[in-house]
């Protein structure tokens, strides 16, 4: 799924419905973020799972900016306890254009 946030930035997001003992493994992640930024262009990637991530799925995730929601995360998220998990990612990016001297339009 694609989507744009307010701030005009893309967000591509991934969802894997996994059962309770299928963990979205690094594979997953990098055939993911072998696309999300280069094909479709994202701003923000985020993989969402019924499941848990594996650690190596999560420590590439981490590497190349790819926002992880977990079970508990997709649940937390659905039942509005917590914001868009890509919310922190889009905060993040509006800081480093600011410190870039970016503002408004030329973002």
């Amino acid at each position: 799924m694609i989507a744009v946030t307010e701030e005009g930035l893309r967000v591509v997001i991934q969802c894997k419905h996994y059962g309770e003992g299928n963990r979205v493994g690094s594979q997953d992640l990098q055939r993911f973020g072998g696309t999300c930024f280069a094909v479709h262009e994202a701003d923000v990637a985020v993989v969402v799972t019924t499941s848990t991530f594996t650690a190596p799925a999560a420590e590439y995730a981490a590497a190349c900016a790819i926002v992880c929601v977990d079970g508990d995360g997709l649940a937390a998220w659905t039942e509005s306890r917590t914001p868009p998990p890509w919310e922190a990612a889009v905060a993040s990016w509006a800081e480093e254009r600011e410190a870039e001297g970016v503002t408004g339009a030329d973002a």
